[in-house]
């Protein structure tokens, strides 16, 4: 039992020191039941070296606690890791709470990488609005910008009238001929709703 100062300083030397134990009991007070010492303790991951903190981020995904693991996320967005789109898709299948899909939206957006794409057009039916969709309309918007005419196309053809609305929007940003005779003849199929 110490007191919160003396664990203040451990923590700051467990992330000045960056062994493999002391990076180790690092994330293990990311994942303690202390709401105070896991903030104190994700403070100090954010300013371990890039390297080692990769590897702590993509072991705090699988931590129980939903602030814990949105830090996570958010931080390996920032990082942009590619390594991290397959474990950030396993944990976008495996919870449900609305703040961590926010937060896998962004950070899919800062990496921009395919391999998300199939699932946010799987989850976007389901999504209920509000700000999440907001989100995911964003990100699409991302990669629409990104890959261009196959992927735009394809938003184009979406059952979901926002995907289709996001799309014309994009593309009216474009100039070209062949993108307003795109838009002209897909907005003659759309029915007023």
């Amino acid at each position: 039992r110490a007191d919160t100062r003396a664990l203040h300083w451990l923590l700051r030397y467990l992330s000045e020191i960056e062994t493999p134990l002391a990076l180790e009991k690092l994330l293990g007070f990311a994942q303690c039941e202390n709401e105070v010492l896991r903030a104190e303790a994700c403070s100090r991951i954010a300013k371990v070296s890039e390297k080692a903190r990769e590897d702590i981020l993509l072991e705090l995904l699988n931590a129980p606690y939903e602030r814990e693991v949105c830090f996570a996320v958010r931080e390996l967005g920032a990082l942009r890791l590619l390594r991290a789109v397959e474990p950030l898709i396993a944990l976008w299948r495996g919870r449900l709470e609305t703040k961590i899909h926010i937060e896998i939206l962004r950070a899919f957006r800062r990496i921009r990488d395919p391999r998300c794409l199939p699932e946010i057009e799987r989850w976007f039916p389901e999504s209920q609005g509000g700000v999440a969709q907001y989100e995911a309309l964003e990100t699409l918007a991302c990669y629409a910008t990104a890959l261009r005419p196959k992927f735009m196309k394809r938003c184009m053809a979406s059952p979901q009238r926002a995907v289709r609305q996001m799309v014309y929007k994009i593309i009216a940003r474009f100039p070209g001929r062949r993108w307003s005779l795109t838009i002209a003849h897909c907005l003659e199929k759309e029915t007023e709703e």
